[in-house]
């Protein structure tokens, strides 16, 4: 038995510190592994020796040492501990315990991806190792799978903590950045502060290639995949692809975002996220490019099968079968059937009541509360809101009459009016459960009359509604008049803007279910599964209806062009179009449409209208983003008895 004195003395039964050398077990970027023990203790270790061209500087090993001393103080279950820092000769080593199990890199090489219940089983460990780490001022800067070690007993431990950061800093002075370029994080690249933004990065490519087997961003070169962390976007196809669900891309999504801003900022973000992971809605940096469709968060648990709960429990057997490709129908016989019916159609009740909805009128708040005691799904669905931080930034409200103040009056006062007239006058056809349609319709009803308020100066994100005293002046060549109109209408746009969908449904029951299935199977764009199946599209046949019982002409254009955000239409179309892609990113209900067609909703021409029409009243992209747009997912979702 001998002293090891250079990497040359490392053989079996060489001695290091009170360490003996057993076998040689890897090698990585940092140096060599050996398994070793530990005769006073009578247990085997790990030792990691570093390669000789880390431990050039006397300074730097300094550093090491002290970083090496502090981690060695955690005491985490989901952390390897550090047992010992030692030099001997020329060797700088750091000593572990010897833990016999198997890598998550060694699950990738199988290319088998992990189950979502695996996934949550691995960040849920992940997090807690780091967060309790950042408490202590330690950041890793080396995630990667090779650095999970799964024990005998099913234990998930972080290995290599801390020290990869020292090394960064150590090779930084010689222009050079420290890390495993396939999960490193773009600060790290460009040699720019870095924090535990950047743990969070590393593990959302971690946890990319342990659900797809795939790279966060490949290339051929290092300098490729270098490349695309610093100036790719997130590869959104391959991810719908791979078959991850919605809420899971956009948790990765959100923690790969180059901008560290606009990731998760801490770990109690990232955990409440994961906890929510089934409804999380996806996030976008303005000014990025935007993948051309993205999956919508869905909050319903009921299979595509069964359109996300829009089937009705009587049709359930359509769900049994595929796509049927020979139920195509001829547009003049649907344009027909909507027009001149042998038999009216059921919806027609509904559109007195629809009309009636956006007539201003004064009503007292003693006269809601009282209307609320009939109604108590409305009732419920007011107070939710106004319990939203979209309603009351400030304190909450506890009695019914500051619910209906803090959600508007005239807000609550459609509510009730539609409350009254889903209950009365609401009929469809049986085959099809239209709940999760009215919930996504009048979440974008609230959304575009917020949008509209914004644009009066009325309602600050953020901040809430503001006083009259202090709403900032219109600047755009439209008057005040014509936008409180556009606001006052919001609401009916929402409810109207996917009529026609409703329409084709009862006109054609089947088909229409396969135009639906269609869509969501192949994720495609709902109106062009329409006309390629049916001739005609939900824009077009809500047009048509609303054109038979004489709506305005203001409504008429939100149902043929809210999905038409490349184009300005007019201010409530295009508060309807915003708002009908915000209510689908963050998943509300179920409108028919399995995609999200407009992520960057700032570069489209509706809210360059909108932009324009409020002048200095609107937030900037960026504020919209963080302000605005995360507080949607908290509108509420109007629960049965209304069944439809």
């Amino acid at each position: 038995m001998h002293n090891a004195m250079s990497y040359d003395d490392l053989v079996p039964n060489a001695q290091l510190g009170h360490y003996t050398i057993v076998e040689h077990v890897a090698e990585g970027g940092m140096g060599h592994v050996y398994k070793g023990f530990e005769a006073s203790l009578q247990r085997e270790v790990a030792i990691k020796v570093l390669k000789p061209e880390l431990a050039v500087e006397t300074s730097k090993l300094e550093e090491f040492d002290k970083e090496a001393q502090n981690i060695a103080a955690l005491r985490h279950p989901s952390i390897v501990p550090i047992y010992f820092v030692g030099h001997q000769g020329e060797l700088h080593y750091f000593v572990m315990p010897f833990i016999s199990g198997v890598t998550l890199d060694e699950w990738v090489e199988r290319e088998t991806p992990l189950s979502i219940e695996q996934a949550i089983w691995v960040m849920n460990h992940a997090i807690e190792a780091l967060d309790w780490a950042f408490r202590h001022k330690i950041v890793h800067m080396d995630i990667k799978p090779s650095n999970f070690l799964v024990d005998d007993s099913g234990v998930i431990l972080l290995t290599d903590f801390g020290l990869a950061h020292s090394l960064s800093d150590a090779l930084r002075s010689d222009g050079e950045c420290f890390g495993t370029p396939a999960y490193m994080s773009p600060e790290q690249i460009l040699q720019l502060p870095t924090d535990q933004r950047s743990d969070i990065y590393s593990l959302g490519a971690t946890l990319y290639h342990l659900l797809t087997c795939k790279f966060l961003h490949d290339g051929d070169t290092v300098s490729d995949i270098i490349k695309g962390h610093v100036e790719g976007i997130f590869p959104m196809e391959e991810a719908v692809a791979s078959g991850l669900p919605p809420g899971w891309i956009h948790l990765i999504q959100r923690m790969t975002m180059r901008d560290p801003d606009y990731r998760y900022q801490n770990y109690q973000e990232l955990r409440h996220a994961l906890q929510n992971v089934d409804v999380l809605g996806p996030m976008h940096m303005p000014g990025e490019q935007a993948p051309a469709f993205i999956p919508i968060p869905l909050k319903s648990s009921i299979p595509r099968e069964h359109l996300f709960g829009l089937l009705s429990h009587t049709s359930a057997s359509w769900a049994k079968g595929g796509i049927d490709t020979g139920l195509e129908r001829k547009r003049e016989e649907i344009e027909r059937a909507i027009s001149n019916p042998m038999k009216p159609l059921a919806l027609n009740a509904f559109a007195k009541p629809l009309k009636e909805l956006p007539e201003v009128s004064e009503v007292e708040l003693g006269e809601l509360a009282e209307a609320l005691d009939a109604l108590p799904e409305i009732d419920r669905f007011i107070q939710e809101l106004a319990h939203t931080q979209l309603y009351h930034p400030a304190d909450p409200p506890n009695t019914r009459r500051k619910c209906i103040k803090a959600a508007g009056t005239d807000v609550s006062r459609q509510l009730v009016l539609l409350g009254i007239a889903l209950r009365q006058d609401f009929k469809s056809t049986p085959e099809f459960n239209w709940q999760p349609w009215l919930q996504h319709a009048l979440a974008t009803g609230l959304v575009a009359r917020l949008l509209l308020e914004i644009v009066l100066g009325e309602y600050i994100p953020g901040s809430g509604r503001v006083s009259i005293k202090i709403q900032a002046s219109i600047t755009s060549t439209l008057s005040r008049h014509a936008i409180s109109r556009a606001r006052q209408q919001a609401i009916l746009a929402g409810l109207v803007h996917g009529i026609g969908k409703l329409i084709l449904a009862e006109t054609v029951p089947y088909p229409y279910y396969n135009v639906l299935r269609a869509a969501a199977d192949n994720q495609e764009v709902l109106a062009e599964a329409e006309t390629r199946l049916l001739g005609i599209n939900h824009h077009e046949a809500g047009r048509i209806w609303l054109e038979n019982h004489r709506f305005d002409n203001a409504f008429r254009q939100v149902a043929s062009h809210y999905g038409d955000l490349t184009q300005k239409h007019s201010l409530l179309t295009s508060a309807a179009g915003i708002a009908h892609q915000m209510a689908k990113i963050h998943g509300i209900g179920y409108c028919g449409s399995a995609i999200v067609e407009f992520r960057d909703l700032w570069s489209t021409a509706a809210w360059a209208e909108l932009a324009a029409a409020g002048g200095s009243n609107m937030p900037s992209p960026e504020d919209m983003e963080q302000t605005f747009l995360p507080l949607i997912g908290q509108i509420p979702l109007l629960q049965p008895p209304f069944v439809l």
